[in-house]
């Protein structure tokens, strides 16, 4: 390996972390100071280690490692890792990546989660080293400089009335987002279980703009609702959770919250939106597409039995 440290990262280096996400993979929408946050905030029974690899004085690669501390299934570890491609191919990532599992075999995981870029080299890496490639995900993207080609406004249906989050407030969200998220599909059911520490790491980010997302509410509950957080030095926002609730579905709801939040999402300035959808989520793809977001990338899930 080339002239190289590898040290556990601090709250300083999440800038060149932020980097190198926004270098290799732009649909991730996560700005430095959210980085920064994350890192402060990030639960302790997690464990999580993120170790960064650094050359002349910048980083080029990271690893982290944790507990997914909202899986029902126990034992159940989370990784990422990534290398800038000047600095492949000299044995950086596999460096990264043996102390990354090493760490999840240290704080008790069993079976292993990571997601990686859709393509070869990550591909090649991973089947190498024994993991099975188990889900897609897919990113798209949503040019809002012209707001002309956004499809018409649905009708409200009687008895519903949108807000944005502020004025539905965090607990009502919180419920809703509690509710309705384990019904996404996954490899890992998981429940969300502690408010304050959604309310830290969620609600409190710096990116989470609750101005710009918009709920449905019905009989004084959150029953449709899709919430935005915006990078704001690079101008673009993403969508981070958009859901109805079941005995909801079937009325055009999430046409209708996404639709309201997108025209504010432009209006605030934000030039792109990015959403995300495991690509057996059928209805969801089929909105973002008619309004107007255009598939950008994949990344593949892939799990390793300790």
């Amino acid at each position: 390996m080339p002239d190289v440290s590898l040290r556990v990262a601090t709250i300083d280096d999440m800038p060149g972390v932020s980097r190198i996400l926004r270098t290799l993979f732009p649909a991730w929408v996560m700005s430095d100071d959210a980085w920064r946050h994350n890192f402060r905030t990030f639960p302790a029974r997690a464990r999580r280690r993120i170790v960064v690899a650094e050359a002349g004085g910048e980083i080029v690669g990271f690893a982290s490692a944790f507990l997914d501390f909202e899986a029902t299934q126990e034992s159940t570890g989370r990784m990422r890792l990534m290398v800038l491609p000047e600095s492949r191919r000299q044995g950086i990532g596999s460096a990264l990546y043996d102390d990354a599992l090493a760490h999840e075999a240290e704080i008790g995981a069993r079976s292993v989660y990571l997601w990686a870029p859709d393509d070869d080299d990550a591909h090649r890496f991973a089947v190498k080293r024994g993991w099975e490639q188990r889900r897609t995900m897919r990113y798209s993207m949503a040019d809002l400089t012209d707001t002309s080609l956004l499809p018409p406004m649905p009708d409200t249906p009687k008895g519903v009335r949108l807000v944005d989050l502020d004025e539905a407030g965090p607990r009502a969200v919180f419920e809703f987002d509690r509710i309705v998220s384990q019904d996404e599909p996954t490899d890992v059911p998981g429940e969300m279980h502690s408010y304050d520490e959604w309310m830290a790491m969620h609600w409190l980010s710096p990116d989470h703009r609750p101005d710009l997302g918009v709920v449905a509410m019905s009989g004084g509950k959150v029953i449709a609702g899709t919430i935005v957080d915006v990078d704001e030095p690079y101008r673009r926002s993403v969508s981070g959770f958009t859901g109805v609730v079941r005995e909801h579905r079937g009325r055009g709801l999430a046409k209708l919250v996404k639709s309201a939040s997108l025209r504010k999402v432009a209006a605030a300035g934000i030039t792109h939106a990015y959403t995300s959808n495991d690509e057996e989520n059928a209805p969801m793809i089929a909105v973002n597409a008619w309004l107007g977001y255009r598939f950008m990338t994949n990344q593949r899930q892939y799990r390793k039995i300790l």
